[in-house]
């Protein structure tokens, strides 16, 4: 059994919980089961200036709510996630689940509503050799629909994702893997327009279907 956490003070002088965030997780492991789960929260995410801000904290002035999944929420003052997993071994495969719900929390701009994602995972690996393993992942995510004081509401999103990837060890530090991820998008995104695939923040596709491929190899020094 094992657990940790952390808090960040805001450092904003007369008020100290400005910009806060704190964490805490735990995780059991017993034989061929391991269970884990955490929580995070972030208050005013977004800082007016580059620098600052959770979201916002690149000196560049770059920010994780730049596609059309969630700038839309941009005026959120928190941000909360909550998520859950566990794997079980059987011989040579490992099956995992997960699920997280993530919030932003009093967006401003929609009259103080909260918008929404909840998301469910299922995936095995098998180890073939020592040297050869491979693993096929399925997950969904689903945004609520927030009320947007027009009269409408946006944010309604759904996603499909299935990813695969194979990974061949040549020496004890060296391995070559492929993957490849596909991406289905449905419903309207954060800002009102039709959602569209993002895999991993590689950016917007144009339209809801979005394909995603790496080669590599890796070293470890």
């Amino acid at each position: 059994l094992t657990f940790g956490g952390e808090l960040s003070l805001g450092g904003q002088a007369g008020n100290i919980t400005a910009g806060s965030g704190y964490n805490a997780g735990i995780a059991y492991t017993n034989g061929p089961l391991a269970l884990g789960a955490a929580y995070e929260y972030f208050k005013n995410p977004t800082g007016a200036t580059g620098s600052t801000g959770f979201f916002t904290g690149n000196p560049n002035g770059a920010t994780q709510l730049s596609g059309v999944l969630n700038s839309g929420y941009v005026s959120t003052t928190s941000y909360q996630v909550i998520a859950a997993g566990a794997t079980y071994r059987i011989g040579n495969a490992i099956m995992n689940i997960g699920y997280s719900n993530v919030e932003y929390g009093n967006i401003t701009a929609l009259r103080g509503n909260s918008a929404k994602f909840n998301t469910a995972e299922a995936g095995i690996k098998y180890q073939f050799t020592p040297a050869l393993s491979a693993g096929l992942g399925y997950t969904y995510t689903k945004g609520n629909a927030v009320d947007n004081g027009a009269g409408g509401t946006v944010g309604n999103q759904h996603f499909n994702q299935l990813a695969a990837l194979a990974d061949y060890f040549v020496s004890r530090r060296t391995d070559f893997y492929a993957e490849a991820s596909v991406q289905k998008a449905s419903g309207v995104s954060s800002t009102g327009g039709a959602a569209v695939a993002n895999i991993g923040n590689l950016g917007d596709s144009s339209t809801p279907h979005q394909v995603a491929i790496r080669l590599a190899m890796r070293h470890r020094f």
